[in-house]
Order: C-alpha cells, then structure tokens, then sequence
C-alpha cells in the first residue's frame, strides 16, 4: 500500500489542507503544533475509524461542528479513495454518513462505518498494527535507527521489508537443489 495524498478538513490543528506524499521514503517534519500528529491521527481515522478512536472530541477542530479527511492510496495498481467524516450534534461528536471507500473511481461502499472498516481490512489487507509497524515511525524510533551503525542498520530495514525472510527462504531452496541433485546424481 502506497499513500499517495490526504486531505483534511477540520482535523486537530488542520482547518484545511492538502498534502501530497510524493514517491519514495517521506519524512514528516516541523515545529510543535505544525500538524504532524494530527496527520499521523487523520489516517488511522480514515483507515479504522472507530477501531483507531473511542472518542473523536481530540481529533475534531476545536470550534468544528464538521470534519472530514480523505486519504488516497495505491495498491497492487488500484486506486484506492477513502472518505471518513465527522459531526458534533449537541456534545457528542460521531462519524457522520459522509463514508465513502472508492475504488479505481467506482464507489465500492458508502454510508457504513462497518462496512467501510471491513472493506479497508479485506481489500488492502492492513489493520492498525500493522500500519503502525510498516507505515508510521515515531521519531524516538527514527533517531535510534539513524543512530545505529550501518550493519545494524541494514538489519532492522531488510527485516521491516522482509529480506531477512528472503535471504532463509533462498538458503533453503539452495539445500532442496542440492540434495535433490545428490539423490539425482547419485
């Protein structure tokens, strides 16, 4: 899954905005209070909604009756738009109708918050760990890892992407060749 953009409306510290993630590596950075958590807290809303947050009153804009946030990923060379939004009625705040999960422009659900969780878990395959484990590093652990001498450093990257997984299952290959060409040859 590749994040390509996100809008936000009403979000935290966001009133309105855009933001691209151009291709590649993407590091967030800037002051306390430039957004950067509340763009972190917007994704997980619009990938898990109520299985991200029991209480939505710290993610609505202070003074907001409405929010929304729309994230846009790619995935196996599919479009994916997801819309999740949010009202204040009285003193509860809650998702609103506004839900939508697009896919390549087609509207694939609209208007249930269970059924746009189960289509986002099913159709991209992610849950909140493992979006938490591949997608998001807190900036602790960014600074541990740039911190880490190169070697060690390679480790932990080749292990988050699977390499380390690789490199056991090309060893193994090699033993099955190996003794079946003995069995063979023998």
């Amino acid at each position: 899954m590749i994040l390509k953009s996100l809008r936000l409306e009403g979000i935290r510290s966001w009133r309105d905005g855009y933001i691209p993630f151009p291709e590649g590596f993407t590091a967030i950075v800037g002051s306390k209070g430039a957004g950067k958590s509340s763009m972190i807290s917007a994704t997980e809303f619009v990938l898990f909604g109520d299985d991200a947050f029991r209480d939505y009153s710290g993610l609505m804009r202070e003074g907001s009756n409405r929010s929304k946030a729309i994230l846009q990923v790619e995935d196996q060379g599919r479009n994916f738009i997801i819309t999740r939004g949010l009202a204040r009625v009285k003193n509860r705040i809650s998702q609103d109708s506004e839900l939508k999960f697009e896919v390549n422009d087609l509207v694939h659900t609209v208007g249930k918050a269970g059924d746009l969780n189960r289509d986002v878990r099913e159709l991209l395959r992610i849950d909140d760990e493992l979006l938490e484990y591949t997608c998001l590093a807190r900036q602790e652990e960014l600074k541990k890892l740039l911190n880490m001498d190169e070697r060690s450093r390679k480790s932990v990257v080749d292990s988050l992407l699977g390499f380390d997984a690789f490199e056991v299952a090309w060893k193994e290959l090699g033993e099955i060749i190996r003794e079946r060409e003995g069995i063979l040859g023998g």
